[in-house]
């Protein structure tokens, strides 16, 4: 990165109180870290504060008060999904968009080797693959996480080896397309990925860490898991008309 370029990361957020002080911290390293490697990258938090009902918001307050390059939004509509398009939107004016879960699951210096591997190989858009011997996901999610992969292999032949992941580098030109998409739950992250193979961007993926969640899961196995099925079939569909 030798010439001077922006990174906008989104960070939808609910009902994440025991989180803040644990992604605070490892946003000033990660901050530090990039400053130091990448002096020609400026960088923007957006955390989304998606209508928590604990104490997340004021702490989320207080943490922007102490830090410029981060800002706390409010999407009041409801979902994972609401919560990452109404991040593109703030942070569209970058070069470059990632996000990535306030859960503490995925370490943000991996956001890093994203962006340089889509530099250059010239991608439009990263994947954090968690899906191998070293991650931290459990054994459920993994072997739903491997449906996926193998439907979206034989609707759209995809060739990826994580299709949901949660942390992504992307183009901003391309946000446009993505805040169309019209799911606003934890489904968006498929239909993201389906959006990209029908529209043939290019699409890579390199591995990264995974760490086990600090906290409860907002995800549904059977019935997030039932949605993004019917997601991932409607896609392959709409590749058949």
């Amino acid at each position: 990165m030798t010439q001077k370029t922006s990174l906008g990361i989104v960070v939808p957020c609910f009902n994440e109180e025991h989180n803040v002080a644990n992604f605070e911290a490892e946003m000033s390293q990660f901050m530090a870290l990039a400053t130091d490697l990448y002096p020609q990258l400026e960088i923007n938090f957006y955390v989304v504060e998606n209508n928590s009902t604990d104490g997340t918001a004021g702490k989320l307050s207080q943490m922007a008060g102490r830090h410029n390059k981060v800002q706390v939004v409010s999407c009041k509509t409801q979902g994972y999904g609401a919560a990452l398009k109404h991040g593109f939107v703030m942070a569209k004016n970058h070069q470059y968009i990632s996000f990535l879960d306030f859960d503490n699951t995925y370490p943000m210096t991996d956001i890093l080797k994203m962006l340089t591997e889509l530099q250059e190989k010239g991608l439009d858009l990263i994947y954090g693959a968690r899906l191998h011997d070293d991650s931290k996901i459990d054994l459920v999610r993994k072997a739903g996480n491997r449906l996926y992969v193998i439907l979206l292999k034989a609707l759209l032949r995809s060739h990826l080896s994580d299709v949901c992941s949660g942390m992504r580098v992307f183009r901003s030109e391309l946000a446009g397309s993505i805040v169309k998409l019209d799911k606003d739950d934890l489904s968006f992250s498929i239909q993201f990925t389906s959006q990209a193979l029908l529209s043939k961007w290019k699409v890579g993926e390199v591995p990264i860490n995974y760490r086990k969640r600090v906290g409860s899961s907002k995800l549904s196995v059977v019935k997030d898991g039932v949605i993004f099925l019917l997601v991932a079939v409607k896609a392959g569909l709409l590749k058949k008309i």
